[in-house]
């Protein structure tokens, strides 16, 4: 029973910092997107 519980909780753990991941990735992404522009523009201005 303990063996189930510890591999339950290891799952959830796995996938709760999958979610955190992928919400930091979007996040990133989309501060990726609103940054570059002006990163593109200094460099070409």
């Amino acid at each position: 029973m303990l063996k189930l519980n510890i591999d339950l909780e290891h799952i959830y753990l796995a996938d709760y910092f999958r979610t955190k991941t992928k919400e930091k990735e979007k996040k990133m992404f989309t501060y990726t997107c609103r940054i570059l522009p002006h990163i593109v523009g200094i460099k070409l201005g």
